[in-house]
């Protein structure tokens, strides 16, 4: 089965029953973009989210906040991670964003080698608390 880089934008959409069928993280309606790479058969394969968020200090430039980059097992290797995030950069930059933020677990080794690629830096430290 071949994976197109298809991908699809959607403003704040629910994505609970496609992407929960399609084996992927669930999610909320919120106000953020998804990005969805599709295969021929228009099956979900990959997501990325991202949130375009207003700074209050220096130029007052927005930034954008990357989360839940995920493609399917049988699907990696195929450059649809690399796509998905090229997307979300474009519309970082058509937002006029400053930089990218994104945070992964220390033990994705894999997926810090793709960060690496895509030429992002990881001298930061981030946290997360989780409520739920």
């Amino acid at each position: 089965m071949e994976v197109s880089l298809a991908l699809r934008r959607l403003l704040g959409s629910c994505l609970c029953g496609a992407v929960k069928e399609a084996g992927l993280p669930r999610t909320h309606r919120g106000s953020g973009v998804w990005c969805l790479a599709e295969n021929d058969e228009h099956e979900i394969v990959g997501t990325v989210y991202g949130v375009i968020c207003p700074d209050t200090v220096g130029r007052c430039q927005p930034f954008m906040v990357i989360d839940n980059l995920v493609v399917q097992q049988a699907h990696r290797g195929r450059g649809i991670a690399k796509g998905l995030m090229v997307e979300m950069e474009s519309l970082a930059r058509a937002s006029d964003c400053s930089l990218i933020l994104l945070v992964s677990g220390a033990h994705r080794t894999e997926a810090h080698r793709l960060y690496e690629r895509l030429d992002y830096s990881v001298p930061v430290r981030g946290f997360r608390k989780y409520l739920r």
